[in-house]
Order: C-alpha cells, then structure tokens, then sequence
C-alpha cells in the first residue's frame, strides 16, 4: 500500500515552511538554517504548536429530515471523491449520508474515509443541514469548519478545514459533482480549482471518479518546438506552463558530450537562491558539465501551481506530471542544440527539491544515472523493477532534521531501507545539523555522479574518496 502518511505530511511542513534558498548564510550551515520561510529559518522548528488537534465532539446536530423524499435524490450513503487542484490533483475520500426532498437537501453528513477504503471515522466529521436546490438540481453546500483526522489523510494528523464549498448539481437521483472551495490554514492554501463527484456507495469506479468529467488527471505533451537557449536565463512553455530556469556551461566546448546536473530548489525558493547555497555553477568550466538549475512552476500572478512547488505529492508518474515532462523537455531541447551524455543525466535538490529529486530518479531510470536528495525522500511504493538501479546519496541532518510535520529523519530512514531492499547502490551522508543545506557536500556530489552513468550504477568504491566529510559512509 503507498505511503500516503507521509505523502501529506511533506505537503503541509513544505507548505508551512519555505526553503530558505535566497538566503545563503542561513542555508550553508549557520544555526538559523532550517526550512520556516524565505528570509526566516530556523532550524529546530516546533511542530506540536502548529499542528492542529482533532475536534473529537460531535458534530453540529442531526438535521431535520422533515418532508424527506427519494424524488430528487435517492436518500442513503455516497461515496464522495475530492481532487484538490492545488495538491497536484490529489484524491481525498469522504461517504455521505444525504436525506433530500423535493426542494433541498436536508441533511448532508460526511465522513472521513481513508486512502484504502479500509477506514471510516465513526462519526460525521462535519454536517450540512437544509442546503437549497434549484430547479435544475444546483446546490451551494457551505461547511462550518472541521478537521479530518489522521486516518484518513497523508499527513498522519488532523487538519483543519475552513470555508469549504461544495458548488454541485444533481446529475440523477444517485449522483452529484462540482467544484470545491476552501482553505487550509496550515497550508496557507485556497482550494479554488478543486473538484469532487458523488455516487452511490459500492458504485464508484477504481480510481475513482472525482469531477463532473470523471476525473483523471491531464496528459501533457512533449515539446514540440524548442526555444533558443542560452547560458544564464531561459524560459520555454512546458506541459502547458510557463517555466523558468538558469543554464551553465563550459565557456569552451570541449568537443565531446557533456552530462548533465538538475538543481531542484525548496519550498518557496528560487535557482538563483539554491546556486547561492551550493555554487555549483562554479564548477561547470573546471569540471565540464551542464547544470540546469530549474525553478517550480508560477502562475502569472506568481503564485504557485503546486502547493508544493514541485509534483512529487500526487502519483502522477507519466506524462500526468508536468515536472517530469518539464525536465524531459529540457533535456530533449538541450540535445538539440549542444553534445549531452544522456548516459550522464544527475539531479539533487533540497526539502521539497530533495522529495523532487527522489521522485524523479525513481520515476525516470532511463533517464538519470544518479541522484543525491538532500533532506528528501519517497512516499510511494518503491519500484521492485526499475529500467536501471538508482544509486544514490541520502543526505539529511539527524533527528533534528524537522521541519513543521515531518521528520526528514524518518523520510531519509525510509529511503535507505528501500535502497536495501531493493539493492540499489547508496551512500548515507547524516550531517547532524537539523535541516539545512550542507554546501560542504557539493565536491562529494561531483564525484559520485562522475563514478556513475546508466550503465555502471556501481561505483565500486569500497571506501570512500577524501572529498566526502566524515559524517558520510558506505554501507555496511
């Protein structure tokens, strides 16, 4: 079964707790260093002040199912799946019991419901009384605010939810479907965009159906007409986005392909931030290599199209994520226009870059060689058959590596047993400094991505070579 209690998890801490990018001094080592904010870190941060308990009273009173009446709707338990748009399309499960008449729907009350199926809350988690119906089976349900408890959601703790409005009509007497609106406090995040459809108990599709078209998430294409590029600052329209990012190259071409390096940046940072904090730009002439430092996707307002800036919360593993298809058609476009190893493809990145960079190598064997996370991790099921084994370096910083709502601790544990069992070569590298970005790191990077390609996925080291600090090891 996929993890889906860290899953959310990551969400809400990278939510709560933006990337410090932009601020070198507070990334590279200095006490201050953590995941909080752009400009604020800090890096023992205390999650139980902001972690939002479970209202274990009972909701508001049963409704007045006076006058009820199977004309309309037919009264009785719904399967209710919501697709949360700004969560990257993630599916979160409800049952309702609905009694309606001829005019409204009298009573509408929801329960919590878990990933699998297998759990339900034992009562309401939240009830609408009396919500009018027009005469062509429209409806505005306006929620009082509720938490879903842990159960039935990734993040493993109850989460509040405020304003919620379901905005639906009546599709026939056993269904009903629209759109969402909300917030999420500990997010900070507007559901506006999200969608939900119900139908009767037992009748749901797998996955389920979770808007008025059914649902599913958007294929995108690859590019089909590269733009110019150039060394510095780049933009080209992926997967129907306007995406940003920063090119470095070799100011003299050495004549043969060159590999390549994504730097994914944090929650609310930037690529010019993360090259702040790592340098790897200063490498690219002496070295010989080309680095994309990429940047999340914005809307034009500059808002953020993923919650979590990168799409590694939903499982969309194919051309449904428009990261994945953004750095294939980075690379497709670079392959055009200058010598790339594509047996030489790398990544690294942190907090929400290093879940990005983790996703990414598991979900594109055939593409990177390697990967180095920093404070990152997986929340889903681990490939048992990948194109190619991922070697890896896991880096995070001990069990002070926090940050509101999850333990990168226990992400970078996770991580490592899954390497094991699956036996992909790793390095785990516990800087015991809490979570921050450890520039000491970068030279160690280098050389483990030079000792891998698609082919040799062993380096074959049986020690480590002198650029990696001691804090870093082998497997035992």
């Amino acid at each position: 079964m996929r993890r889906w209690v860290t899953v959310l998890a990551s969400a809400i801490a990278l939510m709560a707790c933006g990337d410090d990018d932009d601020n070198p001094a507070a990334d590279t080592g200095d006490a201050a260093a953590s995941d909080v904010s752009e400009g604020d870190v800090e890096a023992d941060t205390t999650e139980a002040d902001t972690t939002p308990q479970l209202d274990t009273s009972p909701p508001v009173g049963s409704c007045d199912t006076t006058g009820a009446s199977d004309t309309r709707v037919v009264a009785g338990r719904y399967f209710m799946a919501l697709e949360l748009a700004p969560l990257g399309g993630l599916q979160l499960f409800t049952r309702v019991d609905v009694v309606g008449s001829d005019d409204a729907l009298l009573s509408l009350e929801v329960y919590a419901v878990s990933s699998d199926k297998s759990w339900q809350s034992p009562a309401p988690i939240v009830t609408s009384c009396n919500v009018a119906l027009d005469t062509d089976g429209g409806f505005v349900a306006t929620l009082p605010t509720f938490f879903v408890p842990g159960e039935a959601n990734p993040v493993g703790a109850s989460v509040e939810v405020t304003d919620m409005v379901l905005s639906g009509t009546l599709v026939d007497t056993t269904s009903f479907c629209g759109t969402v609106d909300g917030y999420l406090p500990l997010l900070d995040t507007q559901l506006a965009g999200s969608a939900f459809k119900a139908v009767a108990d037992g009748t749901e599709s797998t996955p389920p159906e979770s808007s008025c078209g059914g649902g599913g998430a958007t294929e995108f294409a690859p590019i089909a007409t590269c733009p110019s590029l150039v060394a510095g600052a780049n933009t080209m329209v992926s997967a129907e986005q306007d995406r940003e990012f920063q090119l470095f190259w070799p100011d003299v071409d050495g004549g043969g392909p060159l590999p390549v390096v994504f730097l994914l940046h944090g929650l609310g940072g930037s690529s010019t931030g993360m090259l702040q904090a790592t340098s790897w730009d200063e490498s690219v002439d002496a070295e010989g290599y080309i680095l994309v430092a990429a940047d999340a996707a914005n809307n034009a307002d500059g808002s953020q199209v993923n919650a979590t800036d990168w799409g590694f919360i939903a499982p969309a593993f194919g051309a449904d994520n428009r990261d994945l298809v953004f750095f294939e058609d980075i690379l497709k476009c670079l392959g055009e226009q200058r010598q790339v190893d594509t047996d030489r493809v790398y990544a690294t990145g942190m907090s929400a870059g290093g879940l990005m960079t983790t996703f990414a190598a598991v979900n594109r064997t055939n593409i990177f060689a390697a990967a180095a996370p920093l404070s990152g991790g997986y929340n889903f099921e681990f490939p048992t058959a990948p194109d190619h084994k991922i070697p890896m370096i896991v880096t995070w910083g001990g069990e002070s590596d926090t940050a509101v709502g999850t333990d990168f601790h226990a992400q970078a544990l996770a991580l490592i047993a899954n390497l094991d069992a699956n036996d992909h070569f790793h390095i785990t590298c516990d800087h015991g400094r809490g979570h921050e970005i450890p520039d000491d790191l970068t030279p160690a990077i280098w050389e483990f991505f030079q000792a891998t390609t698609l082919g040799n996925v062993d380096p074959g080291w049986t020690e480590l070579p002198a650029s990696f600090p001691d804090w870093c090891m082998l497997p035992e």
